[in-house]
């Protein structure tokens, strides 16, 4: 039933990310109003709500700590679920200076609140405590959207200051990892700064060195292409070449192909080949 937990949070970890950038797509697309005036009305709004409904609001600490100790019907999690969902998306979607970290944790909890209280009626007796689900699903959350399986164990560790729930993290965020690098997604915060320099006018600032992951669509320019070919400016490195299900160490000789995932580290002084990847990777715009 941790699997189960893992699987499902790695798929709903996906939805989180790309709903997450498709919202601030939605937003950037709305150019005709003035910029303070989205955050009036999602502020407007989420203050209505929480007029009725104070607990949706906030970090979610009073949430979660109803859901750590099982106090929540089952039949409430989907909405309490759904409402934290969307507020995280609209909140962070009109620019508010919030953050995601909390939201997320909070619906991992749900989550695994969710299946901790599902796991008796497809197996009864399995289950003595649902609310052990919870502190799983955190984790397994917060690895499916950022990607970082170590952290969220040892995030949940700390919290709790136990390792008796050791080896469910284990399965529950490898799992959860392996489903959203199987579809491909992206690690929301490398989401989130790939996005920041596509809109950047000119080069980007970069005050240390990053790594990003470019992606080498159908139709690219790079695609066919052997690494020395593509003029890769001084300070940029590959490090990796994901094809498929392999894991490629690239070197000048290697060809590239539609599909291929390329981690890239880009140094300050080389800012400009983030232009250099993004219009090499890119599938070509069609002109009507």
């Amino acid at each position: 039933m941790f699997l189960v937990l893992g699987l499902l949070a790695g798929v709903l970890g996906v939805v989180f990310n790309r709903g997450l950038l498709k919202t601030l797509e939605l937003f950037t697309r709305v150019r005709g109003w003035p910029a303070s005036l989205n955050g009036v009305l999602v502020g407007a709004a989420v203050g209505l709500l929480g007029w009725f409904v104070p607990t949706a609001l906030g970090g979610g600490q009073p949430l979660v700590d109803t859901v750590l100790k099982g106090y929540m019907p089952l039949a409430h999690i989907p909405w309490w679920f759904l409402l934290r969902f969307g507020l995280t998306m609209i909140s962070y979607g009109c620019g508010a200076p919030g953050g995601i970290f909390a939201p997320l944790l909070v619906l991992g909890a749900l989550l695994g609140l969710a299946v901790g209280q599902l796991a008796p009626l497809v197996l009864p007796g399995t289950v003595v405590h649902p609310e052990t689900f919870a502190i799983v699903g955190m984790a397994a959350y917060f690895a499916a959207i950022v990607r970082a399986p170590l952290t969220g164990i040892v995030l949940i560790v700390e919290m709790t200051n136990s390792y008796a729930q050791m080896l469910p993290l284990l399965v529950a965020c490898f799992a959860a990892y392996a489903v959203a690098d199987f579809v491909m997604d992206r690690p929301i915060y490398e989401a989130l700064l790939e996005r920041d320099l596509a809109h950047e006018t000119g080069l980007p600032n970069l005050e240390a060195p990053v790594i990003l992951e470019f992606t080498v669509h159908k139709g690219a320019r790079f695609a066919g292409h052997m690494v020395h070919e593509i003029a890769l400016p001084d300070g940029c490195v590959l490090l990796t070449l994901h094809r498929g299900l392999s894991e490629l160490t690239p070197t000048t000789h290697t060809r590239l192909e539609a599909g291929d995932r390329l981690t890239v580290v880009i140094t300050p002084q080389a800012a400009e080949a983030w232009h250099v990847l993004r219009e090499g990777c890119d599938a070509p715009r069609i002109r009507v």
